[in-house]
């Protein structure tokens, strides 16, 4: 198989999108944890 600039250019599509889903699903998960430990570390304490 010839890999092709076009070839290159979808598999670092692909890896760029990989990374800002985990981007965005970690800060969207650790802003729910900062959130969590926010409300729920008061009653514990």
């Amino acid at each position: 198989m010839i890999k092709t600039p076009a070839h290159y250019q979808r598999r670092a599509r692909r890896k760029l999108l990989r990374l800002a889903f985990y981007t965005v699903f970690g800060s969207v998960a650790g802003g729910l944890l900062y959130l969590a430990a926010g409300l729920y570390l008061p009653m514990f304490l």
